[in-house]
């Protein structure tokens, strides 16, 4: 599951990371006040899915600098899990800006190392919060792990996963057995 963060915590507005997604203005797109970002939520309710399957591994790649919306949300539960809808659902828009692109690696695998600038704004029915934005620093390693430090709002843990990317995709694969697929605008 992405991170969870207090919709009434403002923290401090990140310049870095603008209102890119206004762009994609329609009538689904929605903004939050949060004070992380000015970002539209412009991706589609995306509801949660469960499968009885292993959750796939995670490939690595580099992440395209741009907007992505999410496009598919789904939980592994494993050989004779449960499957089907859980009636939860996530709305999410995050940008990504490369910074940096280096050979070292702050958590782990000494793979290179591509430093981004991350946005977020989302809404769901499975959190405390009904709208939240969120900024920080994205770190995505050769090896197919990253992490993303999140400070706005007010120092949120970190929020590690492993990692695919295309050209147009990025799908997260969670701890919790989630994939959580983004599609770049």
């Amino acid at each position: 599951m992405p991170p969870i963060l207090d919709e009434n915590d403002t923290g401090t507005k990140d310049s870095a990371i603008g209102n890119d997604a206004a762009k994609e203005t329609g009538p689904s797109c929605t903004s939050a006040e949060g004070g992380c970002n000015t970002m539209l939520n412009c991706g589609t309710q995306t509801n949660i899915i469960e499968v009885a399957q292993s959750q796939p591994l995670a490939q690595g790649g580099s992440v395209v600098d741009g907007v992505y919306v999410m496009t598919d949300y789904t939980v592994y539960t494993g050989s004779g899990g449960t499957a089907g809808p859980t009636g939860a659902w996530f709305k999410e828009t995050m940008s990504f800006t490369t910074e940096a692109i280096d050979g070292g690696a702050p958590t782990g695998d000494a793979g290179v190392l591509q430093q981004m600038a991350w946005g977020e704004i989302s809404s769901s029915n499975a959190a405390p919060t009904t709208n939240r934005t969120a900024s920080g620093t994205a770190y995505f390693e050769s090896s197919s792990y990253s992490t993303i430090d999140i400070p706005c709002p007010s120092n949120s843990n970190p929020f590690p996963a492993g990692y695919t990317a295309t050209p147009t995709t990025l799908i997260l694969f969670v701890s919790d057995g989630s994939a959580i697929t983004f599609t770049k605008m």
